[in-house]
């Protein structure tokens, strides 16, 4: 490592930690991922998913491996240079970004990733910190938990970071496929456009209650696999609304929550209060009313303001609190 001076720390990851260095025979700025484990042998580093993969892809947005150095038990894994990634970018935009700039940032996350998965691997981890950006030219990073398309299951469920997890993975599938990385890319896509998470879920849970408030609950007929995901491990969705009408004495508009359940009796052993008052509620500070549900039935209630529809032309809730299954 002597050719190499470290100029600053620039990441701490799960694995290594990153910093800027300088190539003191090119003259060239480079990152240095230091591996945070001892490696007794080269057969060991070079067996390494993230070598293995980054040895065989040669893409122009794909970061590029230039050299990998084992000194003292320590692996080094160096690559070129990036300035920053997609997720700096996107947190110090004053204004939204352009259709232009967007389908540019697209257009090469795509061709990197479609690249990959020709060449047999599959990201699993693909989130704005992993996108490198350097004058508009976008590359694919962190090859940490890459694995091999033509690889058996079962696989981990716990990959990427939640917020880009897909679905399967969510219900602890263990035999998802490239897919995974292509919901990612749709996540991705949306926060290019409104600078924040499209799905910014606090819990496995939260995180599936936050898909189905954008793309609806599914049911066996549009997604059959995701049902038997379900079943396997003894989890059911319940999307509830629970309308309280008590909103300053006005029953036509009415708040709901999601919920989710993951325990198919919990439905028959919730009980509800008796009504509230139309004082309960106020019209500056939403309260998430009781609704006697116990701890123990498995229920969870996003922390989320609720969301207000006005019902006037379609119903007159008479009841204080109304319950209705979307989905079984």
């Amino acid at each position: 490592m002597e050719k190499y001076r470290l100029i600053k720390e620039i990441g701490d990851g799960t694995c290594g930690i990153v910093y800027k260095a300088l190539d003191l025979q090119t003259n060239d700025v480079v990152a240095i991922k230091k591996m945070k484990r001892k490696y007794f042998f080269w057969e060991d580093c070079m067996n390494l998913r993230e070598v293995k993969a980054l040895r065989r892809l040669d893409h122009c947005n794909i970061v590029k491996l230039k050299e990998i150095v084992r000194e003292n038990n320590e692996l080094f894994i160096i690559f070129e240079y990036m300035e920053c990634n997609l997720y700096e970018v996107m947190r110090e935009r004053v204004t939204a970004f352009s259709e232009e700039e967007i389908r540019n940032l697209m257009s090469q996350m795509l061709q990197g990733l479609s690249y990959m998965h020709k060449n047999g691997f599959f990201h699993r981890d693909l989130k704005p910190e992993n996108l490198l950006v350097t004058n508009g030219i976008i590359k694919i990073a962190d090859f940490g938990l890459v694995r091999e398309t033509m690889s058996k299951p079962p696989y981990t469920d716990y990959v990427s970071t939640r917020w880009y997890r897909a679905p399967e993975v969510l219900l602890q599938s263990s035999s998802y496929t490239s897919a995974i990385d292509m919901w990612a890319v749709g996540a991705i896509l949306a926060e290019l456009f409104t600078l924040s998470p499209l799905f910014p879920g606090e819990s496995e849970t939260d995180q599936l209650h936050k898909i189905c408030a954008v793309l609806g609950t599914p049911d066996g007929s549009i997604w059959p696999e995701g049902m038997n995901f379900l079943r396997a491990n003894h989890f059911n969705f319940f999307q509830e609304l629970l309308f309280c009408s008590g909103f300053q004495g006005q029953c036509a508009q009415s708040f709901f929550w999601p919920l989710i359940s993951p325990d198919r009796n919990a439905m028959n052993n919730a009980q509800v209060n008796p009504p509230v008052s139309s004082s309960y509620l106020t019209s500056s500070q939403a309260i998430q009313p009781s609704i006697g549900i116990p701890e123990s039935s498995g229920y969870s209630f996003p922390q989320l303001q609720p969301k207000m529809f006005d019902f006037r032309p379609l119903l007159n809730i008479s009841s204080p609190l109304q319950q209705r299954t979307f989905f079984d």
